[in-house]
């Protein structure tokens, strides 16, 4: 049920409907939430470590992705960036496209580790959405470079940004009036 809706955030997202994106993905998130809850911290039935070594696995394989070395650690945030990284892992080459697309991993990767952290807390700071509309920007403007050098659109692609940014602007505060 979650990887369906988590599609259905992606799909909404990519047809231009970011606010209902967001509705699911808040669903998604509040889901998460009350499943991580419901877990029991120790199993006396299973050996220790063995259940979580197995949810790793299975999660890092639909919701990590390893790209030329590298590891992610937050996308499970979002299956649109799992996609779309994935299937760019197969077309970079060596000639400065590859080391473009690290760099945009690895960005895509700490924004979506600043929305999880804001999510967590419920809030977010003037700072943290700021840096989140940096990253953005900064994957953005890579993904298009790398268009070019592929001569191949990305833009629906990476339409999955958006949405976060959004996901953080809306735990943002940005005006506290002081009496």
């Amino acid at each position: 049920m979650i990887k369906e809706l988590a599609k259905l955030s992606n799909d909404l997202n990519k047809d231009g409907f970011s606010k209902e994106a967001g509705s699911v993905d808040d669903i998604l998130n509040m889901l998460s939430k009350v499943l991580k809850e419901s877990e029991p911290e120790s199993s006396e039935e299973e050996p220790e470590g063995e259940e979580e070594s197995e949810g790793e696995e299975e999660s890092e394989g639909e919701e990590q992705i390893e790209f030329h070395g590298d590891n992610t650690k937050h996308f499970d945030m979002c299956p649109g960036a799992v996609k779309a990284f994935g299937a760019l892992r197969e077309k970079v080459e060596e000639d400065g496209s590859r080391d473009l697309a690290l760099e945009a991993l690895r960005e895509t990767d700490e924004l979506l580790g600043i929305e999880k952290t804001t999510i967590e807390s419920g809030a977010a700071t003037l700072e943290e959405f700021e840096k989140v509309v940096g990253l953005a920007q900064s994957v953005s403007y890579k993904a298009g470079v790398i268009s070019k050098m592929l001569d191949m659109d990305l833009s629906d692609d990476f339409a999955f940004l958006s949405m976060h940014v959004e996901k953080v602007s809306g735990l943002t505060k940005f005006c506290q009036i002081k009496e």
